[in-house]
């Protein structure tokens, strides 16, 4: 018995749905493009790992290989077991344990509300897997097959080869959708361990096994061990036919699989009711059989009966905090899946689809933050974020007090929050004050956001996220502090570290690089001409690769204003790599890797000096793929040029060359 890819309402895993079913928009218009490319990839992997679709398969296609969801395969018997007939397995009794591998089984287990004098709980089941049943090859296939298995001259055609005398005969593969409804159970809630109904299963097992081996295409084992054809068989349709009927065993009989329900419920302390449902494929077998036993894709679906209700329960792992409060609660726990809430019930899904949701910082409430704004004079702007803070703060205490009269609990965890918040606060008003009292200060804040406004000028953005320039102004006295050392207030900045945390793809980068810049500003003003200032560290080496370019877009507008602006500009703004002699040379004079030495530079060629560079788009013309090396004997440096506009980047990219200059940036790993 087929149905529809659906059971009791779950999702079918196309990548269209949430976990739970429910269709899942884009979270913002401005990533619609990006959204429907990933929903387009979901769709791709869930099909390629489920199968769904269920369309014949070819040869060399194999099901143990290719569907790898809800996967519960047969017990095995031992090797020295003697099992005889492979019929027998059909024969055992359910939960014999005559098999030496684990049972594997795709479980929930849930909470119900069962009225106190009621002795059991009655469900409903719904269960659903997936049989893959071998067919014959069609001829053109086979003689596909045999392009692929014959030796390697014979593919090219060398004709003094002969063809390999005999033929190995895969199976095509066929998809088959077994569903039962309505398996009504009663469980005892004495943790009692009682076997589910499986009657209309077996019976739609029975059909889908028997209907195809019914059929004439259907695969069967051969007479002789060596399922093989001579390669004669192959000239035409009639000798491929007779091959295959010659040689097949008309006497095998295929085994049904044999899928095994079991269920128990306990009461808890609390009066409700645990219950766990599983479904396990009790099918054993020899190893080698000719049918695939397997059960794939296997789900379960399961609601209460009479006036028992399933009850929703608290998902231990998430965190205790009254701000989740309405996502902590989960409908069951799932074994090899993920318990959904579907309908009345609960339900597996062993493909789930979990989006997360884009955090984006409010626009609504105060005037936008932007580059050229605060390059001119920021004082207006951050004074009204200042009072936006305070009036938010307001809100907070009215919410605490209508709240300590509900709920105690979520009061408590609140008002930590809220004085977090007022030292937040706190920070961004010693920062304004900071400004207000160190000219040399705002002048390196102003300039760090017209460097900004001049790198970013054609992107779609002019302006900083609210938490980014909250962030960036909180940690201005910790740069102060280095100047008014008397000050008693600012010295206790350098004695914490704030931790800066936003959603991947937030802004967090830029948030950093605002502060590190207005920092090389204020270095140089206040008698700093050269040296670092800043270290960037990333995890891995591909992420400070990324990381480099966008640093670097915003330093080379910096050192062009640090030339214009500054009376006393020093040294130029420059980013060092030091990743180690993995990802560079650490000497320039020696051989190391693909560098041939400093006067062997003429032996590379200009594909290799293409691919070694750390940077492509130039920013300084624009163009994205300008860039070359351009290793300097008399120097001993290797430059990073813009073969269009000629510049010059500053950007050191060997061990030497970052301990010889101290650019005023480092960046490693």
């Amino acid at each position: 018995m087929t149905d529809p890819d659906t059971l009791g309402g779950v999702s079918a895993g196309n990548g269209r749905e949430s976990s739970n079913g429910e269709p899942s928009p884009c979270q913002s218009p401005t990533n619609t493009v990006e959204c429907a490319l990933v929903e387009l990839l979901v769709q791709e992997a869930s099909e390629s790992l489920s199968d769904r679709l269920g369309k014949r398969h070819q040869p060399p296609w194999n099901p143990h290989q290719q569907v790898r969801i809800g996967v519960l395969p047969p017990r095995y018997m031992a090797p020295e077991a003697e099992l005889g007939d492979s019929n027998e397995a059909s024969a055992l009794p359910r939960g014999a344990a005559a098999a030496t591998e684990a049972v594997t089984a795709i479980g929930l287990d849930f909470l119900a509300d069962v009225p106190s004098e009621a002795e059991s709980i009655k469900l409903k089941l719904s269960v659903r897997f997936a049989l893959y049943q071998p067919l014959l090859p069609t001829l053109s296939e086979m003689r596909h097959h045999a392009m692929g298995t014959a030796p390697r001259e014979n593919r090219a055609n060398d004709k003094s080869s002969s063809p390999p005398s005999r033929i190995p005969v895969p199976n095509a593969w066929q998809r088959a959708t077994v569903f039962a409804d309505e398996l009504t159970i009663a469980i005892p809630l004495d943790g009692e361990h009682v076997r589910g109904p499986v009657d209309k299963l077996d019976a739609a097992i029975r059909e889908a096994v028997l209907d195809h081996f019914a059929r004439s295409d259907a695969a069967r084992p051969f007479r002789q061990q060596a399922r093989t054809v001579p390669h004669s068989a192959l000239s035409d349709e009639d000798s491929w036919q007779g091959a295959i009927q010659s040689r097949t065993d008309d006497a095998w009989s295929p085994v049904l699989p044999i899928p095994f329900l079991e269920a128990f419920a306990e009461r808890l302390p609390d009066g409700k009711v645990l219950v766990s449902v599983s479904l396990t494929n009790n099918t054993i077998v020899t190893r080698g059989e000719f049918q695939d036993h397997t059960l794939y894709d296997c789900r379960i679906h399961a609601e209460a009966e009479g006036k028992a209700t399933l009850v929703p329960q608290r998902f231990h792992l998430a965190p205790d905090d009254y701000r989740y409060g309405d996502l902590v609660n989960v409908i069951g726990h799932g074994r090899n899946c993920v318990a959904v809430s579907v309908d009345n019930g609960v339900a597996s899904e062993t493909l789930p689809v979990y989006r997360q949701p884009i955090v984006e910082s409010r626009t609504d409430h105060v005037t936008p933050p932007r580059w050229e704004t605060l390059a001119q004079d920021p004082t207006p702007v951050l004074d009204e974020v200042a009072s936006e803070m305070l009036r938010y703060l307001a809100e907070w205490d009215i919410f605490l007090e209508d709240t300590y009269q509900t709920d105690a609990d979520v009061c408590k965890a609140s008002r930590l929050e809220r004085d977090a918040f007022r030292d937040e606060i706190d920070s961004f008003q010693l920062g304004l004050e900071c400004l207000r009292m160190d000219s040399d200060l705002m002048t390196s804040f102003r300039l760090a956001n017209e460097a900004f406004a001049d790198a970013n000028r054609a992107k779609p953005y002019d302006s900083w996220r609210l938490f980014q320039i909250v962030y960036i102004v909180a940690q201005l006295p910790a740069l102060a502090a280095r100047r008014h050392r008397k000050n008693e207030q600012l010295q206790t900045e350098h004695q914490t570290a704030d931790v800066l945390w936003f959603p991947t793809g937030g802004g967090k980068t830029e948030a950093y690089l605002g502060l590190v810049v207005t920092a090389l500003f204020y270095d140089r003003l206040r008698g700093k001409s050269d040296g670092v200032s800043a270290w960037l560290r990333f995890p891995l080496r591909m992420l400070s690769v990324q990381q480099l370019s966008r640093v670097l877009g915003v330093l080379v507008s910096a050192d062009i204003l640090r030339l214009a602006a500054l009376p006393d500009p020093g040294a130029s703004f420059a980013i060092g790599y030091l990743v180690g002699g993995g990802g560079t040379p650490n000497s320039l004079f020696w051989k190391s890797g693909w560098w041939p030495g400093i006067e062997h530079t003429s032996d590379l060629d200009t594909k290799e000096l293409k691919r070694r560079r750390l940077v492509a788009a130039c920013p300084t013309c624009g163009d994205r793929d300008g860039i070359r090396l351009r290793p300097s004997v008399e120097d001993v440096r290797i430059y990073h040029v813009c073969s269009v506009c000629d510049h010059r980047l500053p950007l050191y990219m060997t061990d030497d060359e970052v301990f010889r200059y101290q650019p005023s940036v480092i960046i490693s790993r």
